[in-house]
């Protein structure tokens, strides 16, 4: 049965409404079609009957003319024919209504016709046209007629003829439209049962448990069971969430009432609805009084009422222009006025706000009290304030007046230094210049001031290199560098200091120069070391000066061999003098003459406290040669560990300082020296093969002096002008016969420096005059043991030596001793002999006790 009702709901009803439906789609259409096509059959019937008719009225008249009752086709003719009573014979014959003779002038005159002719020529007079069917019921019967010209004659024609079939068939339709209506009218009738007991008997069944507050419990079709169980399921939902929020309303008005604040919710209008019992305790109102009977405006004292009320207002239209916290005043039951803290809010979703009040009336007592403490301290603070302030603008006024002085004083100083200062600012222009800078430029400081060193016309490599480095200040380096600038033909060399100018913030504005001309101290120092020149005859120093001049012209890094005091030095300067980096600065550093600890820090520099004893930063010696050549001497006694950092630096031209994390970008030229033979040093593990690969670009090795004894009178010529005038000699001793042949026969071991050291002793020892074999003071025995008489001498020193910082001293002390001696005392000359300043010799008699 369940089943069946199933069905019946599910294809029983859906069936019987579309079949209703289309009943009555097709009544209308099938009526429709039946008349249209009835109409149709009829014209036609009525068609072939008017042919009938038109061929029977040409018989009558034709008749009637062959018998000469009719001679022409008139009126009159027709009427005399009619009145002879011979007519009616003729319409019985032909089945005619009637003969109405219609002239041409559109008036007729009615010969004979019946009532049904009389009606339906009226309405077909009504049609007011011709060939129109007109269907009309008269006495009972349906007629079809329909009006036509009878040229021949003039006539109008008027045929009529009863339907009697078309009248049957219209019968038919109509019983057929009632019998569709009886079934459409039975089809809604099911229709309305149907629903009544599968819709809304179950509709009806579920509104009545939902009004009896019963989950519904109905059984039968699937819809409504699904319907039932979710009703159901959303009402045990509904009970629970109802349950948790009651629970969690007892457990918030709990709060509400425990709470230590005092708390209130007050509505729209002012009203206070509800309060717990803390407010009660602090306003001294129960809450009988005071919920929906009193306005929280009656409580608020009148100094605050009015702001109040703004807030009020504001906190229901813009939430986020109301301070969420704040003080008012609250007169309570008592009228005692009471400081309060309030924190309010409004309720989510209603027009209700909430606060809490805090009493902070004894915290505010307490605050007025420390104020007034305070205030009374203030007092004499301020009279204490006022003595300081006094003391300190006298102590600033002070201060300004010694900012001038020493501004006045840096000034002058600025002016009148010889040392040329410059002040460039970010854009690399000129702010200030001193007198001497100006002079060095011959430029008037209108010319120079807002101009670069491109502007000014510089040496045109000076300002590129220029520029490259004070970017880099601009950055927070320092420089040191020496320049070479040709400026109006004139080389000009300057030892030049550049460092960052910085403002309080520590941001660099700037960059301040200091320029000192060292031409002449170039000049002396470009004599010291000048190389030999052309005129030296031997083929071997032609080809080294060969060599060094085509490696002058790239680069490339140069590795010089050589024996001790042949001059790699020397020809290093002269190399870096003919190459492109002449113009900057030329460092040597001595590998085997500093602590292996020390190296690394002298050759990259190092960072404040990057080591005990590192105060302050320090420039290596790769920095000061930016843009410059430094000289690697005795490489083969730098240490295994800086070989590698060496390397790195060849490899990237960066390098970092010691202690440092930044790395630095330098553009030297590395030159190498030693006296080593690198590749068994290679072999021993004691030198880099790599770095021997990157030292070793070009190659130059210098020969001893014992395989060019034929420059040797020319250079001895030499070394004794330049000692002579360091001497201060004006008329050179020459070199006696015997003595130049000694030099020629002796083997030079020490090569040039050897030489060199000879013939200053001789020079000191000689009576101005000539140089003797005796000055020399060679050894006269073979001259395959040059050095037997040193040797001896040597061997003396430290066998009255008990150390060797004894032999070091004692050997000081007997070449100082020797000097004073040779310049009957004089300091200054004795400094000269052993090539050390003033200041240096006066520290070495001071520790070794060496008086005048």
């Amino acid at each position: 049965m369940k089943i069946l009702r199933k069905l019946a709901f599910r294809v029983a009803a859906p069936i019987l409404l579309l079949v209703t439906l289309f009943g009555l789609v097709l009544h209308l259409f099938v009526a429709d079609m039946i008349n249209f096509f009835a109409r149709e059959r009829a014209e036609e019937d009525l068609k072939s009957f008017s042919r009938e008719i038109f061929g029977n009225c040409n018989r009558c008249f034709e008749e009637l003319m062959q018998s000469g009752k009719l001679e022409d086709p008139t009126a009159v003719r027709i009427k005399k024919a009619l009145t002879m009573g011979d007519v009616e014979d003729y319409l019985e014959k032909f089945r005619l209504k009637g003969i109405i003779c219609q002239r041409n002038d559109s008036k007729s005159e009615i010969l004979m016709e019946t009532e049904e002719a009389q009606e339906l020529r009226s309405a077909a007079s009504s049609a007011n046209n011709t060939n129109i069917l007109i269907s009309r019921s008269v006495a009972g019967k349906h007629y079809f007629a329909y009006t036509f010209d009878f040229q021949p004659w003039g006539w109008r024609i008027l045929i009529a003829r009863d339907s009697a079939a078309y009248s049957s068939l219209v019968e038919r339709v109509q019983q057929l439209y009632w019998i569709f209506s009886a079934l459409l009218f039975l089809m809604t009738f099911g229709l309305i049962i149907v629903e009544n007991r599968l819709l809304s008997r179950p509709v009806n069944q579920i509104i009545r448990d939902l009004r009896d507050g019963v989950p519904p419990s109905y059984t039968g079709l699937v819809e409504f069971e699904f319907l039932s169980t979710s009703i159901a399921g959303m009402m045990r939902t509904l009970a629970e969430r109802e349950a948790r929020l009651r629970e969690s309303e007892n457990r918030y008005r709990t709060i509400f009432e425990t709470t230590g604040t005092a708390i209130a919710v007050s509505e729209e209008d002012t009203t206070i609805s509800m309060v717990n019992a803390r407010f009660e305790q602090d306003t001294g109102y129960s809450k009988k009084e005071i919920e929906g009977k009193k306005c929280w405006t009656e409580l608020v004292s009148e100094d605050d009422l009015e702001w109040m009320k703004e807030i009020h207002a504001l906190r229901r239209t813009n939430p986020d222009a109301v301070p969420v916290q704040y003080e008012f005043k609250l007169t309570d039951k008592q009228g005692t006025c009471k400081h309060m803290l309030l924190t309010g809010g409004i309720i989510t979703g209603t027009t209700q706000s909430i606060v809490s009040l805090i009493d902070i009336t004894d915290r505010k007592r307490e605050e007025l009290e420390r104020r007034l403490e305070r205030e009374a301290r203030s007092a004499e603070a301020l009279r204490r304030k006022n003595v300081e302030l006094a003391q300190e603008i006298d102590a600033r006024k002070r201060t300004e007046e010694s900012l001038r002085a020493s501004e006045e004083r840096f000034r002058v100083i600025f002016e009148a230094a010889e040392d040329c200062f410059f002040i460039k600012n970010t854009k690399l222009e000129y702010t200030h210049a001193n007198p001497a800078y100006l002079k060095l430029l011959e430029r008037p400081i209108e010319e120079v001031l807002g101009k670069t060193d491109d502007a000014l016309a510089l040496d045109s490599h000076y300002a590129e290199r220029a520029n490259s480095l004070e970017i880099r200040v601009l950055e927070g380096e320092s420089f040191e560098t020496e320049h070479t600038v040709t400026w109006k033909g004139w080389p000009i060399s300057l030892d030049i200091i550049r460092f960052p100018l910085r403002d309080s913030s520590g941001n660099t504005f700037g960059i301040c120069g200091i320029a000192r001309d060292v031409s002449e101290r170039k000049a002396a120092q470009d004599e010291r070391l000048a190389p030999p020149s052309r005129s030296y005859r031997s083929a071997m120093i032609q080809e080294t000066r060969r060599q060094v001049v085509l490696a002058a012209e790239s680069d490339s890094t140069v590795l010089f061999l050589g024996e001790s005091g042949t001059g790699k030095d020397h020809w290093a300067r002269f190399l870096h003098d003919h190459s492109r980096r002449s113009g900057s600065s030329f460092f040597s550093i001595n590998c085997a003459a500093l602590p292996p600890e020390l190296v690394e820090s002298e050759l990259f520099g190092h960072e404040a406290g990057a080591f005990t004893g590192a105060r302050a930063r320090k420039r290596g010696l790769l920095e000061l040669a930016e843009g410059g050549t430094l000289l690697l001497n005795e490489i083969g006694e730098m240490p295994w560990a800086l070989q590698s950092k060496l390397l790195t630096f060849m490899d990237t031209q960066s390098i970092t300082r010691v202690g440092g994390e930044t790395s630095i970008t330098v553009d030297a030229r590395i030159l190498a020296a030693t006296n080593r033979d690198l590749v068994k040093e290679i072999e021993k593990e004691r030198f880099r093969l790599d770095l021997f690969y990157r030292l070793a670009v070009l190659t130059i090795t210098v020969p001893p002096l014992r395989e060019r004894m034929e420059d040797l009178p020319r250079l001895a010529r030499e070394l004794l002008s330049r000692a002579g005038e360091r001497m201060g000699l004006t008329n050179l001793p020459s070199l006696d016969n015997a003595a130049m042949s000694a030099l020629l026969d002796y083997n030079w071991p020490g090569n040039i420096r050897e030489l060199q050291n000879v013939l200053e002793r001789a020079l000191i020892l000689c009576d101005r005059k000539k140089i003797t074999v005796m000055d020399l003071g060679l050894e006269k025995t073979d001259s395959k043991q040059p050095g037997a008489s040193r040797d001896t001498e040597m061997a003396i020193l430290l066998g009255r030596a008990r150390s060797f910082d004894e032999a070091v001293e004692e050997t000081k002390r007997a070449l100082i001793n020797k000097a004073l001696e040779r310049s009957r005392g004089s300091i200054k000359k004795a400094a000269i002999l052993l090539g050390m300043t003033r200041n240096s010799i006066d520290h070495h008699m001071r520790r070794l006790g060496i008086r005048k």
